[in-house]
C-alpha cells in the first residue's frame, strides 16, 4: 500500500527494536494525529495548538510540549508563524508524489541519500543569481543538510512577489534564523 500515513505507521509500530515507544512517549497521540492529518505529498501541515488540543482533549500547553519532544527527538520539523505552527513529518515518503512504488526500508527512510543531497549547484539552479556561486559553497560545507533541505523547501513556498530582495537572499536568512534555533533547542 503506498498511503504515507500507513507507511509511517508500519515503521513505527513494526520497528525491529520498538525504539519508537521510549522515544515518542506520551507525544505518540499527536505524532499519529499529524500522520493523519498530513499533506499526502509532502508530510506539510499548518496546525493550531488550541485547536489540536481540544480534538485529542489536552491542554494547549501539552500539545507545545509535545511538539518541542516529536521536534527535538526528529520526528518532525515545527515552527512557530502567527498563531499556528508549520510541521513537517520528518522522513515522509516523497516518492510517492510521482505514484511510484513505496519501499520501507528496514531502518527507516534516509534522508541523506546522495540524489536528495543539497550542493552548490543545485542551490544555484533552484535559487539563481542573488549571491555568489561561492557563497553557496560556504553554505553547504557549513550547515547541516536538514536546514539546508528546510530552507530550500521554504523559499520555493513563498511566491517571487513576496520576495524581497532575492531567492537567495531569502534562502540565506532562513538558513541562518533555522539553525539559530535548532541551538537554542
Amino acid at each position: 500500500m503506498n498511503d504515507p500515513v500507513i507507511i509511517k505507521l508500519q515503521e513505527l509500530l513494526f520497528h525491529p527494536q520498538a525504539n519508537h515507544y521510549g522515544k515518542l512517549s506520551q507525544a505518540f497521540w499527536l505524532y499519529v494525529y499529524l500522520l493523519i492529518c498530513a499533506h499526502p505529498a509532502s508530510g506539510r501541515l499548518i496546525i493550531s495548538s488550541e485547536k489540536v488540543a481540544a480534538q485529542l482533549n489536552v491542554k494547549s500547553s501539552t500539545i507545545q510540549s509535545w511538539l518541542g519532544h516529536l521536534k527535538k527527538q526528529r520526528y518532525l520539523t515545527a515552527r512557530h508563524q502567527a498563531l499556528t505552527w508549520v510541521v513537517t513529518i520528518t522522513g515522509w515518503p516523497v516518492d510517492l508524489k510521482e505514484n511510484s512504488p513505496a519501499l520501507i526500508p528496514d531502518e527507516g527512510f534516509d534522508e541523506d541519500e546522495p540524489n536528495d543531497e543539497i550542493t552548490p549547484k543545485l542551490l544555484h539552479q533552484r535559487l539563481g543569481n542573488g549571491v555568489g556561486s561561492h557563497y553557496y559553497d560556504m553554505l553547504v560545507e557549513r550547515y547541516p543538510q536538514d536546514i539546508l533541505k528546510r530552507a530550500l523547501s521554504d523559499v520555493e513556498l513563498v511566491p517571487v512577489s513576496r520576495i524581497k530582495k532575492s531567492k537567495g537572499a531569502l534562502f540565506t536568512y532562513l538558513v541562518k534564523k533555522y539553525a539559530q534555533e535548532e541551538k537554542q533547542t
